[in-house]
């Protein structure tokens, strides 16, 4: 699920009110399919960032609003029962392994995350997807560097559960020994692809990304139906 956007900080006012959203799991009456893998995202009041000159010389009541990441986090940890929340539509459609399924029968599964796309991946990992009956399943995970991947803590997990897990940074510092560059570039130059028609991927992620991605598949033979998008 998705956490609908609040409104924003205005500037011209001298009552500033900070809103919070929260995740939530969601009851409903009638019969509803739930696919596991859908981005949940938290918004905050003042979300966006504005770049703004301007002579306030006169008016000092005048501000610049702007975030940071987890700027809010405190406010979302302070949300007490009965605290009212926004939800808006679910993002994206989920994975349908059943494309890829039974394992026996797809050997080989290539994962592609970048970005806030590693949240759908890793939730299809967590709840499975017979990555332990597979002799191939690789996570190719594109980040800019460390501070900024995801899920560290989990990679031992998801290595245990089958998932190989191949970082890719591309600013990295000094020390870094793992593959540079962007996702697509860290794919193409191993590939081992050993038998197309038993392969299937899931990618999620940046739209070049994914579109590169998809190309080198297609073009080693891969099916295009095999190939899983959130989006």
């Amino acid at each position: 699920m998705i956490l609908s956007r609040l409104k924003p900080l205005r500037l011209l006012s001298n009552r500033f009110r900070c809103h919070a959203a929260s995740a939530a799991a969601v009851s409903r009456h009638d019969t509803a399919l739930w696919t596991p893998a859908p981005l949940i995202e938290v918004s905050a009041a003042a979300e966006s960032l504005f770049h703004i000159a301007i002579d306030v010389s006169d008016s000092p009541e005048l501000a610049a609003s702007y975030t940071t990441a987890g700027q809010y986090l405190q406010l979302l940890c302070r949300l007490q029962k009965g605290d009212v929340v926004g939800l808006s539509a679910v993002m994206g459609k989920g994975f349908d392994v059943d494309r890829i399924s039974p394992p026996e029968n797809y050997q080989t599964v290539l994962i592609f995350a970048t970005g806030a796309g590693i949240s759908p991946i890793r939730s299809l990992i967590e709840v499975g997807f017979g990555a332990d009956k597979r002799a191939d399943v690789r996570l190719y995970y594109g980040a800019r560097n460390l501070g900024r991947m995801a899920y560290q803590e989990r990679f031992k997990d998801w290595e245990s559960s089958g998932v190989n897990i191949v970082p890719v940074l591309s600013q990295p510092d000094e020390s870094w020994k793992g593959e540079r560059g962007f996702v697509q570039a860290a794919f193409a130059r191993a590939k081992k692809i050993l038998n197309p028609q038993s392969t299937g991927a899931v990618l999620c992620g940046h739209r070049q990304m994914a579109e590169d991605v998809s190309s080198i598949l297609l073009s080693d033979g891969i099916m295009r139906e095999r190939i899983l998008k959130n989006i």
